[in-house]
């Protein structure tokens, strides 16, 4: 057997035999490394084993199909890559690696254990989830252990983790964890990337700290931490946006004080926004939606008697030339350019979004902003704002489907 474990979770997670089980992590704990020793001790202690990896989509399976092909070669008769990935060991037990792109090709009885890894992503939806995946052990009395983080108190939390807390054969709030043949029906962990063995040196430390002053807290408390917040995708937290509910609306400029204007730039599909900023307060003075189908034209004429009236700088997003990106950058950029004096022209890409809310996620973690509580559509965007992770260290952020975020985009 290869022997990968180091941690004591890792080995709890290996040994453990309850038929239900959530494996809940921050970032690279190590459920990877649980998973390959688990599935190897399970296929070699047993024969006939029938053994099932889920993952989200194609990609992670077909990963773990070849770690597991080039790490034990010598415990495996044969292998095969269609019509699915499938190891089959020397025991007699095989292991199958299939991806939940199309749940209904997973139906089928007959299977000892599945491994549901990813259990964030939003593929798995709850009625598709139970009524393809627990039938596929139900006649073997197999197991079902899900892996990954938490999106909230969510469906897969109150089964597979909340149930798994309680100690078997009590009822704990109205919920029971059963006892089966003397063994807790149920059984979860909750580990945050601090004990993760790749995280235990200086070097490990301080790269959880640069990891962390680079992401909004709350994104942090999912990801790392492995909590479960109310939003499951929340940027913000609302005891931090609620500290910056303060100040008062002012209607003309302040003496000594400094004024920017955020405009983000839209005509057809989207409507254009801005939000003027005080500086040293940082106050949100003001706040607009620019109702769709404006001309860029009459836009334009307008966003340079607002910027003469606060003698504001003004910033506009550009990106696309303001077309949702299928318009070329000067199309209507030509009109700002023209009637706003000294605007200047912001462009999304990924990185710099990154950096932009970085910068106004720590505004509000350190209740800087002062955003007062009749900017309503302002806070309710804030409150709404979500991301979502894409893989290595990209991150998306925006509205939840149907809501904009025109707001939160010009602040």
């Amino acid at each position: 057997m290869i022997e990968l474990c180091v941690c004591d979770y890792q080995i709890e997670w290996i040994e453990c035999r309850s038929r239900r089980q959530g494996w809940f992590t921050g970032r690279r704990v190590g459920k990877t490394d649980g998973f390959f020793n688990r599935v190897i001790e399970r296929c070699q202690t047993n024969n006939d084993f029938k053994y099932t990896y889920i993952g989200p989509s194609y990609e992670l399976p077909k990963t773990q199909y070849d770690r597991i092909l080039a790490s034990c070669p010598d415990l495996i008769k044969r292998s095969s890559q269609h019509p699915v990935p499938n190891i089959e060991f020397w025991t007699g037990s095989r292991i199958k690696f299939r991806s939940f792109d199309n749940p209904n090709l997973l139906r089928g009885p007959g299977e000892d254990e599945i491994f549901v890894d990813e259990i964030q992503n939003s593929k798995y939806k709850e009625d598709i989830f139970n009524s393809v995946v627990p039938p596929i052990v139900s006649d073997r009395l197999g197991t079902i252990i899900v892996a990954g983080q938490f999106r909230g108190e969510n469906w897969y939390w109150k089964e597979y983790y909340q149930k798994g807390q309680i100690p078997g054969g009590q009822t704990v709030n109205g919920v029971t964890n059963p006892l089966r043949s003397g063994v807790p029906l149920y059984k979860s962990w909750k580990i945050p990337s601090s004990r993760g063995i790749r995280f235990q040196s200086p070097e490990g430390k301080q790269e959880l700290e640069d990891q962390k002053a680079s992401m909004p807290r709350a994104q942090w408390l999912q990801e790392y931490d492995c909590e479960s917040l109310a939003n499951q995708a929340s940027v913000f937290l609302p005891e931090d946006l609620a500290a910056c509910k303060c100040g008062a609306v002012i209607d003309k400029p302040r003496k000594d004080h400094q004024y920017i204007i955020g405009y983000d730039l839209g005509e057809m599909a989207d409507p254009s926004a801005f939000v003027v900023l005080e500086l040293p307060t940082w106050l949100i003075c003001q706040t607009g939606i620019i109702p769709l189908r404006t001309k860029h034209a009459v836009q334009a004429e307008k966003l340079r008697l607002l910027a003469a009236h606060w003698r504001a700088t003004v910033v506009l997003d550009a990106t696309g030339g303001a077309q949702g990106g299928r318009g070329t950058s000067d199309e209507n950029v030509r009109f700002y350019r023209n009637r706003v004096p000294g605007a200047r022209f912001y462009f999304w890409v990924q990185k710099f979004k990154q950096e932009m809310v970085r910068g106004l996620s720590l505004s509000v973690e350190n209740h800087v902003l002062q955003i007062p509580g009749e900017l309503k559509e302002l806070h309710e965007e804030l409150s709404a704002y979500e991301f979502e992770h894409k893989g290595g260290d990209l991150y998306d952020y925006h509205g939840p489907a149907g809501r904009r975020d025109n707001l939160v985009a010009s602040l």
